[in-house]
């Protein structure tokens, strides 16, 4: 099985080459094959590894006197995926400002977190909880929100295997748990309030936890009783049900939380203002570009828009509740 699988992978990255070169500047047609979530045939307890160097040294501009853009994406996935889903945006995103895009991919939110500290980013992709662990140090400033559903709020998703008895998160007590990543809003930081306000901390509450380091490996690793249960991303599950039906096969939602502001795009504090200017004019107004509409739908983001911080003002009191708490 394990044979199989790496061969699927194999096939699957030569089937995303050639489309990928097949599909160069063609805009408008199906470019970006799976969405921000996306998981491949794997064994539930292999990572993915990519050579993080060689993505960047491969995305550097073909001339000096491009003017280059540096843009990361949040792994909410696994990093393969996570790169591939962003390409056809990213190229957008490029071709639309006459910036060449250097991609860095990062394991973690904290290492995309530290990128936009240190200014070596002017353009991300993240999460509300690493947004606002952001702001917290005055790292970063929102740019612009993407409207899903018509909605910029999201939820977490308590996943339990579809034959599970299980049927609230009182009942995982004792069992094992998987989290996303330790600054995810939907697959960390709310999974231990719902803990907390039951009268435990994580660290008692669940027999054993594991940091899975993407929503999709999460599902994945439900679907296939590797854990008991997990918090994931409501979007990448609801993705799934629409274009990937066949990866929530075995699954199911027991709990949906509270709605919270949406994984939004964020640059760095000190960036160019008309540099800002320009990378907000670009991405509001995608919706009313045939091409970018086409990738918009592809990720099945109805357009982005413009959003006051206080949107993420719940992901803050969550937050605060948990910071100073032991095991927490």
């Amino acid at each position: 099985m394990k044979q199989y699988c790496g061969f699927s992978r194999i096939f699957q990255g030569l089937l995303n080459a050639i489309s990928r070169f097949a599909y160069r500047g063609y805009w408008g047609f199906g470019i970006i094959l799976v969405a921000f979530f996306v998981t491949g045939c794997k064994d539930s307890n292999e990572r993915v590894r990519l050579d993080f160097k060689n993505i960047q040294k491969a995305e550097q501009p073909a001339s000096e006197n491009t003017p280059v853009l540096n843009v990361a994406v949040s792994a909410m996935t696994s990093p393969h995926e996570t790169f591939h889903s962003y390409q056809a945006l990213l190229d957008y995103i490029g071709y639309k400002t006459g910036y060449s895009i250097v991609f860095k991919q990062r394991r973690t939110y904290l290492e995309v977190n530290h990128l936009l500290r240190d200014g070596k980013l002017d353009l991300a992709f993240i999460c509300s909880g690493a947004y606002v662990t952001g702001t917290e140090t005055d790292w970063i400033r929102l740019l612009v929100v993407p409207v899903i559903n018509g909605q910029t709020t999201y939820q977490s998703y308590l996943l339990v295997p579809s034959d599970s008895q299980d049927s609230s998160i009182i009942d995982l007590h004792g069992k094992q748990f998987a989290y996303t990543d330790p600054l995810s809003l939907t697959g960390c930081l709310y999974p231990k309030s719902l803990v907390k306000h039951m009268g435990y901390s994580a660290h008692d509450f669940f027999s054993q936890t594991l940091f899975i380091n993407g929503h999709d490996k999460a599902i994945n690793a439900v679907a296939r009783k590797m854990v008991d249960g997990a918090c994931v991303d409501g979007l990448i599950y609801d993705y799934l049900a629409v274009r990937r039906p066949y990866k929530i096969s075995g699954i199911k939602a027991i709990h949906r939380s509270q709605p919270f502001g949406i994984p939004p795009v964020v640059i760095p504090n000190g960036l160019d203002s008309d540099l800002e200017e320009v990378l907000r004019k670009t991405l509001l107004l995608m919706h009313v570009d045939p091409q970018g509409k086409d990738i918009l739908s592809e990720l099945l983001i109805d357009r982005f828009t413009v959003s006051h911080d206080s949107l993420y003002d719940s992901v803050r009191e969550l937050r605060s509740e948990l910071i100073g708490k032991p095991h927490e």
